[in-house]
């Protein structure tokens, strides 16, 4: 089974590395993790930072809000 973790955000280059980084890379049963990042029209470098840290990045051209960016 693949677990793929979706964390939808707005302008958090100052948190999304760190979150992206305590999201454990194995878990008991699970064979794969993917971290999909909802980039919900950020103005900053929220997407880039994400890319770096291994994470898909989608990218909305602008801010939609939550419940946009989960659908």
């Amino acid at each position: 089974m693949k677990l793929v973790i979706t964390i939808p955000a707005y302008n958090e280059e100052k948190t999304i590395g760190e979150v992206i980084d305590e999201i454990p890379s194995k878990i008991k049963g699970i064979k794969g993790i993917q971290v999909l990042v909802i980039d919900d029209g950020s103005t900053d470098r929220t997407g880039e930072i994400a890319r770096g840290k291994g994470a898909l990045v989608l990218k909305n051209k602008k801010n939609l809000g939550l419940a946009i960016a989960f659908n």
